[in-house]
């Protein structure tokens, strides 16, 4: 199974993982879900494997929002 080590951001702004590579990551989860339904897998296996790409889609998004969304504009005081 693919193993992934996303977790969600404390409220502060980090560098935000490759948004390619989480795209690619949640491709090779996928086809493992294909995979894992085809061979009438475990459902904790199905569970497992179900929570990962929630994880990658979650990570893809805040990724992809922060590569889009313009940074917050300061003021001179």
């Amino acid at each position: 199974m693919v193993s992934t080590t996303l977790r969600p951001g404390s409220g502060t702004r980090a560098l935000s993982p490759n948004v390619e590579a989480l795209a690619e990551l949640h491709g090779a989860l996928v086809r493992e879900r294909q995979t894992l339904r085809a061979g009438a897998a475990e459902e904790t296996d199905l569970e497992q494997n179900r929570l990962a790409i929630v994880r990658c889609q979650w990570e893809l998004s805040r990724a992809l929002i922060e590569r889009y969304l313009p940074s917050p504009v300061t003021s001179a005081a």
